[in-house]
């Protein structure tokens, strides 16, 4: 086999590793549970919420 053809098999597969490893650095393999976003609260942070916010006033009525 000639060298120039084992250098460019070398040179593929250390581009190959070095792209799954941005793509596992960036995230894309994570598997399970979604990332946590700040437009979607854990049903803990949402109770925890609950709890700690006064209650809102409610409006007087008028009874007849």
């Amino acid at each position: 086999m000639s060298t120039g053809l084992k250098r460019g098999i070398w040179a593929a597969l250390l581009l190959i590793c070095l792209v799954v490893g941005a793509y596992a650095l960036r995230g894309a393999f994570a598997f399970g549970e979604p990332p946590i976003t700040a437009a979607t609260p854990s049903p803990a942070a949402a109770a925890a919420a609950a709890a700690t916010s006064p209650p809102s006033p409610r409006p007087a009525t008028a009874s007849a």
